[in-house]
């Protein structure tokens, strides 16, 4: 036994018997089967057992896998071996705990040893200095002190003899296998870093434990960057981009931008969004600037900000125009930094159109200060039109007139509940946020409650004299508000009283589905800062009229309620008459075409002048013309009081030089010119307001046609001529220069005609058919060349956006940026991912 263990020693290395018990040499120095290194003389009786329980449990295995090796090779124990087994049995279960991590080390190496790899020395041939040649290759390998190790490393790697390698070197290669080469991780880091700037994703989601695993599958060895990482890669990028931006920009001739302020939790931003043509005519809308403001909201504090970012961007002498809302401050500051040249937001004129038409939101007051005389009245009726205030001086959160996200409580609980899964109209009926309705409280209940019950005195009285006055020409605009407002109150309440029950809330859907045709939207509340808003509750409040009258005759029939909510159901306040819902059907469709006008104006192209020429033109005329001979006097007494409203800002409150903009804009739309040449009047005012505009974007051509050749003669001047005859020509060009007289050079190369402004407009009129739908960006892109005049006016007039709608559209991104999870964000951050989520825009603008 002993002699073949010596022979297998020799075999594997030729200086086996002298080999140091070297503690690298750490396989050579492995326990052999049934031998026991020698241990401490304190534990030498408790591991010896242990050794001797491990060997056994070795040698069982191996007898499974032949059995005729259990007769041929036992396992013999000593005395003293057998004597420490049984002594070992009798031992507590805490002494045995203590030793079964050892007895594990020891049944490994023992499985080691069973397992034994090929040897790795045959294949080799030892030099000197602990070097081997490779017997396959004769390549020579170094070892430290004579281990195997480089050798099965080299055969492994090679000459592919994976079975000869150890497990570790194994493992280590297929890591290494996996190892992604430095240009590869770049690019996937970018595009990591691209992928948390479009969704707005937190900076760490590719270090988490989902992801890590998802990308470890898809592209094995990579591990996404981390959040210090983006951190700093998103500052880099930013700065890398606003220099490509600025770049760009210095090829755009035109450039109108958008200007608004948002304020969340105490902190104020102040957005600036750019609108250029590229080559083929097409709108590029880009965010040029989101910054932190810090101070007071003051003309000059905005004014600073706006003037920097231009100056940052070279875009000074490229404005055409800078369109904000109608606060005073951001008023006096673009006035104060391009008279002439600010557009008021046509959204917002909207807004306070109805707004302050209809006063929805206006706070009723006491019955003493209501009843006037007629000549009182009138005198009011005169006062009530008087909105500067309201409009110069308007409050921050009359302002915020689309918030990206409801920030009380109140409201979270209206969003959760409002299935908009189930409201297959949800996206046709909303401008705004989706979050407009939902489930109630029952403060908000009893705020409406005392509202309510403080006018329940006079409602039958205020009924009389509605219908005691049908038989005079219109109504007063004052008791129209007045009733407005009451009626818009009842419904309010109402919805949100069915809202603020369960059993209630799904009665009402539940009958929705059972009604023929199905109803599709549910209840909705309306809120003051969320356009359009109103007109939702009241059309989807007209559609459950069935339901709503039958849950208050019958509140017996909605089950799982207690007695308190029927009597609620089945009060006073919440039964609505004939003439009730007569008045909101008239309501619902004086508002309509307000929704569709706001719907038009905020489309995510972002309409321009052209689009709200038209727009106020269809609102005028559904107010002064009477559209059906059947309108009822609630109806006329509705729109009387929006006429007026509709004059203050569409005309004594909007600037000469909007409006006329607005009209040149509609001429240079093909569509809008087609719907011009029904009213001929503003055609012909069209036509002339165009041609001053055509004549000073002449002489805008001809002062840069003076720099241009400036440039060119100082660059010839610089220049040596070596032949005579130029010499001699450019001498007589420069004599007829000097002269007044054109020089052949600058002659109009035959078949190139110059129009004049009348035969570029007559063009342009001749070449649009009427009865066929033409697409701006390739009408112009067709004909800039015919049309040189009218194409640069259309470069710095056609671009200007109707509203700030880009800037709105910029704080709904921003307050998503800025959620619960990443409420720590700094403001940096916050505009570098802003900014740089409309990079990709920045190649459409070349």
């Amino acid at each position: 036994m002993n002699s073949k263990n010596n022979n297998k020693n020799r075999n594997d290395s030729p200086s086996a018997s002298s080999l140091p018990q070297s503690p690298y040499n750490l396989r050579r120095n492995q326990l052999q089967r049934g031998s026991v290194s020698k241990r401490s003389n304190s534990a030498k009786s408790k591991k010896d057992t242990s050794i001797a329980v491990a060997t056994a449990s070795t040698e069982n295995l191996n007898a499974s896998s032949t059995n005729s090796q259990i007769a041929s090779d036992p396992v013999e124990l000593t005395s003293n071996d057998s004597q420490h087994l049984s002594a070992n049995n009798n031992t507590n279960e805490m002494e045995r705990s203590e030793d079964e991590e050892e007895v594990t080390i020891l049944e490994q190496q023992a499985n080691r040893q069973t397992n034994k790899l090929t040897s790795a020395w045959p294949y080799f041939d030892y030099l000197s200095n602990n070097f081997y040649m490779c017997l396959i290759c004769l390549k020579s390998i170094r070892t430290s002190n004579k281990s195997d190790g480089n050798l099965r490393s080299h055969l492994g790697r090679v000459h592919k003899m994976v079975g000869v390698m150890y497990t570790s070197q194994v493992q280590q290669r297929e890591a290494r296998s996996n190892v992604i080469k430095p240009e590869r991780k770049l690019e996937l880091d970018k595009a990591a870093l691209e992928c948390i700037i479009m969704d707005g994703r937190q900076f760490g989601d590719f270090r988490r434990a989902g992801m890590s695993k998802f990308l470890n599958v898809i592209c094995p060895g990579y591990h996404g960057p981390s959040r210090k990482t983006v951190r700093r890669q998103l500052g880099l990028s930013y700065h890398k981009y606003r220099k490509e931006l600025r770049a760009t920009l210095t090829s755009v001739r035109a450039i109108a931008i958008t200007v608004d302020i948002w304020t969340k939790k105490q902190t104020s931003f102040i957005c600036l969004t750019g609108h250029a043509f590229n080559k083929k005519y097409e709108s590029i809308p880009i965010v040029l600037g989101f910054r932190r403001l810090s101070g007071a909201h003051r003309a000059n504090n905005l004014k600073n900000y706006i003037i920097y970012e231009m100056q940052q961007l070279d875009i000074e002498e490229k404005v055409c125009a800078i369109v904000s809302d109608n606060g005073s401050d951001i008023k006096k500051a673009i006035n104060d930094i391009k008279p002439g040249e600010r557009f008021s937001c046509f959204a917002h004129d909207i807004n306070l159109v109805v707004k302050n038409g209809l006063k929805i939101w206006e706070p009723i007051e006491k019955k003493k200060q209501i009843t006037q005389t007629t000549t009182a009245t009138t005198t009011t009726n005169a006062s009530i039109y008087n909105y500067d205030s309201d409009d110069e001086n308007m409050s921050e959160p009359d302002r915020a007139d689309i918030p990206e996200e409801p920030e009380d409580d109140t409201i979270d609980e209206k969003a959760e509940n409002d299935e908009s899964g189930d409201d297959g109209e949800e996206d046709e009926n909303s401008t705004g946020s989706d979050n407009e309705s939902g489930n109630g409280s029952d403060d908000d209940v009893s705020e409406y409650e005392d509202i309510i019950d403080i006018e329940s005195e006079d409602d039958d009285e205020d009924d009389y004299q509605f219908t005691n006055q049908k038989e005079q020409p219109l109504i007063q605009p004052y008791q129209t508000q007045l009733l407005i407002y009451r009626l818009i109150h009842r419904v309010r309440a109402c919805v949100i009283n069915v809202r603020s029950t369960r059993a209630i809330c799904d009665y009402v859907k539940t009958q929705g589905k059972l009604n023929e045709p199905p109803i599709k939207a549910g209840l909705a509340t309306d809120f003051e800062i969320r356009w359009n808003t109103t007109f939702i509750m009241i059309d989807r409040f007209s559609n459950h009229r069935f339901i709503i009258d039958n849950i208050n005759s019958q509140p017996f029939k909605v089950p799982d309620i207690n007695s308190a909510q029927r009597m609620k159901l089945a009060s006073k306040k919440f039964e609505f008459t004939n003439d009730d819902w007569s008045r909101l059907k008239d309501l619902q469709t004086v508002l309509k075409p307000f929704f569709k006008a706001t719907k038009a104006i905020s489309a995510k192209n972002y309409p321009t002048l052209a689009a709200a020429y038209s727009i106020k033109y269809a609102l005028r005329y559904f107010l002064f013309n009477e559209t059906s001979a059947n309108e009822s006097l609630w109806l006329k007494s509705l729109k009387l009081c929006l006429r007026r409203t509709l004059e203050l800002y569409f005309d004594e409150k909007m600037e000469m030089h909007q409006k006329n903009t607005s009209l040149v804009a509609a001429f240079l739309e093909p569509n809008e010119y087609c719907r011009l040449l029904q009213r001929p009047i503003e055609l012909q005012a069209a036509i002339v307001l165009l041609k001053i505009e055509m004549q000073k974007e002449t002489l805008r051509i001809t002062q840069n046609n003076v720099v241009v050749q400036s440039n060119v003669t100082n660059s010839r001047s610089r220049s040596i001529n070596t032949n005579s005859t130029d010499a001699k020509q450019n001498n007589i060009d420069s004599l007829f220069s000097l002269c007044g007289i054109s020089s052949s050079s600058d002659q109009t190369l035959p078949g190139k005609k110059v129009w004049s402004i009348d035969e570029e407009i007559g063009f342009y009129m001749s070449s649009i058919n009427i009865s066929k739908k033409i697409k701006f960006s390739h009408y112009w892109s067709d004909y800039e060349h015919r049309l040189p005049l009218m194409s640069g006016v259309v470069r710095r007039v056609s671009i200007i956006p109707a509203s700030s709608v880009p800037c709105e559209s910029t704080f709904s991104i921003a307050g998503y940026i800025r959620r619960k999870e990443r409420c720590s964000l700094s403001a940096n951050a916050i505009r570098y991912s802003l900014v740089l989520k409309d990079s990709h825009k920045l190649e459409l603008l070349r």
